[in-house]
């Protein structure tokens, strides 16, 4: 699969499906080993996390700032 441009995390993910299924025969004794174990799964990288300066923060918006959608709005001045 990784020679087929399949990303990591995809492939991560479709192990951790095939491990479930293999234990679950496993555990109901349709298969008399578990054929997952010794597979090992790929390493995935972790995204680095970006630190914004604080000019890069004051245009965000502040959750009291925060504009609602009309509906929103619309809904809150129903409320009243």
């Amino acid at each position: 699969m990784g020679d087929a441009g399949v990303p990591a995390q995809t492939r991560r993910q479709s192990k951790v499906v095939l491990d479930a299924i293999l234990t679950a025969a496993f555990n109901d004794q349709v298969t008399l080993l578990h054929t997952g174990k010794s597979v090992k799964r790929p390493t995935v990288a972790k995204k680095t996390k970006r630190i914004i300066t604080s000019e890069q923060y004051d245009p965000l918006p502040r959750r009291d700032q925060e504009v609602r959608p009309p509906w929103r709005a619309h809904a809150v001045a129903r409320a009243d």
